[in-house]
Parts: structure tokens; sequence; C-alpha cells
């Protein structure tokens, strides 16, 4: 049986321009020396951070043309969050979300569904990036936090919390707005 390997990427060199972190890399398998950009975003420092989707995926023959498309590189910028340890202690203290109030599941699905127009906006685009769902199931739990509830929480726990809400008789339609 053959083994699969990972597609180990090799960072090259590190840069900061546009409020983002850029990293170089190339394939350690690749004979072609292309080398790839991830491109982090800084939203708040030294609490949390983007894995950038909406960024370039292109393979660049040298580090000039890196530089020239990081120069020309101010796009909006929106991808999966990463939190600093500090901010994962502190977003575990906050409330469970199987305490949520029928209120602030309200604002919650207000701002999911507000969320997934602009997701299937972006969805649309020509040049619509990869990760998209994943883009999605972070934010779903970002909003979450964001109404101080702990959003570090299981696919089970997540069921269990919808399930409660469409059990009841004023946030059932709600409910089932979300499920579409």
């Amino acid at each position: 049986m053959e083994r699969n390997e990972p597609d180990t990427q090799k960072i090259i060199y590190v840069t900061h321009a546009n409020e983002n972190i850029y990293l170089y890399l190339k394939n350690i398998k690749d004979t072609t020396n292309k080398i790839r950009v991830n491109t982090f975003k800084i939203t708040h420092p030294d609490k949390e951070m983007l894995i950038v989707l909406n960024a370039v995926d292109t393979m660049f023959a040298d580090t000039s043309s890196i530089r020239q498309y990081i120069i020309r590189d101010n796009d909006k910028k929106y991808g999966l969050t990463l939190y600093s340890q500090n901010e994962i202690q502190k977003l575990q203290q906050q409330k469970k979300i199987a305490e949520m109030t029928v209120q602030d599941f309200k604002t919650y699905a207000d701002k999911v569904i507000q969320f997934r127009a602009a997701l299937d906006s972006l969805s649309n685009l020509s040049n619509a990036p990869n990760g998209l769902l994943y883009y999605g199931y972070s934010m779903i739990r970002n909003i979450i936090g964001q109404l101080g509830y702990n959003p570090l929480v299981t696919s089970i726990q997540y069921d269990d919390f919808i399930r409660r809400f469409q059990n009841i008789p004023e946030t059932k339609s709600i409910v089932d707005r979300l499920m579409q």
C-alpha cells in the first residue's frame, strides 16, 4: 500500500505589508521553483488574524513579481479566524450557547442571515475562492462569540442549540429560515 504524503511547503521568506503577513512558500517536491504566497490579515494584533481566502492563488516565478503583487494588494480580506491562546481562553469563559436567550438568538439569526447573503454574493463571483464553506462555519461561530457566548462548540452542541430554538414556538420560523 502506497502512503500519501502531505503536500509540504517550505517558508522561504516572510514579509509584512498592508497590515498583512505574507509567507513565500515553495513546495519541497516542486522542480519548477515556483513560489506561492499565503496571506494572513492581522485583524487585532495579539488577539486574532485571518488566514486569507481571497488572496491570489497564483504561482510566482520570482520574488520580484511577488513584491509587485504585494504593492497592489489592497483588496478587502476575508478568511478563517485564528485566535491567540489568550483570546481562546477568554472565549471559553463566555456563557455557554445552551444559555442563549431568545432575544440573543434572534440577533444571532439576523446576523447569520445577513452574512449568508454576503457569502452567496462571494460564491457567485467568477474568481470565488476555495474554502467558502469553512469561512461560513468560521463566521457562524464568530457571531456566537460576538454576542458573548462561547463559540468553541462541537457540532453536537451546535445542533442541540439549534434544536432548542426550533422547539420554541416564537423562534421556530426563524430556525426554519436559518436552515434554508
